[in-house]
């Protein structure tokens, strides 16, 4: 099992990528020197693992015409909502009205998102085996394209503890379960239901927890790899499994068991996306999506308690494969 080193009190001076990756929870990526031609490296900063600060890396990139910065870090405090949270509509500033669609835009078997960030810059971002990569730009107009090379040229800073991080379960690696932190009260998804910031965090592995029966695999090739315990272990408000693909390690599916009162018919949030009603295998279904190429897709139901799940988009997550697979789920 992988862990970062932390707890230190000022973080290393012009540390290398290579470096820095020792002091992360999460895989840390790296621009290709074919990328960098184009872009000078401007700054990198990291933020160490505290008691009181979760880790992050960011570096600042310069070239004729931009400057970029690209924030990596797990998020790892609540379910990345809409797979896309740093490009939230934040309604104080951002009507509904004149805040752009994000954009979804295929990189190999990924989905990096293109728009505005909720301080209205240009952005995007890439889940990208469970590290978040955001990119702002700063100043300037760098084009789609360059985002998007910069996405495809991105490479583990360290193959060696990239291998490590991979195979350790997210349990291990979540912030929140190592500190003992409260769960967050974010927005995890189209649905109007948040987590209370009053109730504590407990993640498990999946051989070390029995609150019910739950599948080892679904959606055919998503593997059980960690489960997150909301409030009081022997009464929680909600029980998350975190499913990966057996092939593509940080794709996942989370699947909530939820005890706490939930409308039997729940309300959307804020967000922009498409909702429909469906009836699959006898179960009413709520189900919300942004677009059904990639995603993401979610859906809330009540059999004996309230469910709700989440999808990653990728390549594949269409909305024919995921209708297809919640009623392969529903008949369990």
């Amino acid at each position: 099992m992988y862990q970062p080193l932390t707890n230190q009190s000022k973080p290393p001076q012009n540390v290398s990528w290579e470096e820095a990756q020792r002091y992360c929870n999460f895989m840390l990526f790296k621009p290709r020197d074919k990328f960098l031609e184009k872009f000078k490296t401007i700054e990198t900063s990291l933020r160490i693992e505290s008691s009181t600060d979760f880790a992050s890396h960011r570096c600042l990139l310069q070239s004729e015409h931009s400057l970029i910065s690209i924030k990596q870090f797990l998020y790892d405090w609540a379910p990345p909502a809409y797979d896309h949270p740093s490009l939230w509509r934040n309604a104080e500033v951002s009507p509904q009205a004149s805040t752009p669609i994000p954009k979804p835009v295929p990189v190999g078997s990924q989905i990096a998102w293109i728009g505005l960030n909720f301080r209205r810059q240009q952005a995007a971002t890439l889940s990208l085996m469970r590290t978040m990569v955001e990119v702002t730009i700063i100043e300037g107009n760098a084009i789609q394209e360059e985002v998007l090379e910069l996405f495809n040229s991105l490479a583990p800073a360290d193959t060696a503890i990239a291998e490590k991080i991979i195979h350790t379960p997210l349990a291990m690696l979540t912030y929140l379960w190592r500190h003992k932190r409260n769960a967050s009260p974010v927005p995890l998804s189209y649905w109007k239901y948040t987590r209370s910031d009053q109730e504590s965090h407990t993640a498990y592995l999946p051989q070390d927890i029995k609150h019910e029966a739950t599948p080892e695999k679904i959606f055919n090739q998503y593997v059980l790899n960690s489960i997150f315990v909301i409030g009081n272990p022997d009464s929680p408000a909600e029980i998350e499994y975190y499913y990966e693909h057996t092939e593509y390690p940080g794709a996942y599916i989370r699947l909530l068991s939820i005890t706490q009162d939930v409308p039997s018919t729940p309300k959307l949030g804020d967000q922009f996306c498409y909702s429909e009603n469906l009836m699959i295998e006898g179960q009413s279904l709520s189900y919300a999506y942004l677009t059904k190429e990639f995603g993401p897709h979610e859906a809330m139901w009540v059999k004996n308690k309230p469910y709700l799940i989440l999808v990653k988009p990728m390549l594949w997550t269409t909305r024919e494969w995921f209708l297809e697979n919640i009623g392969s789920l529903l008949r369990i």
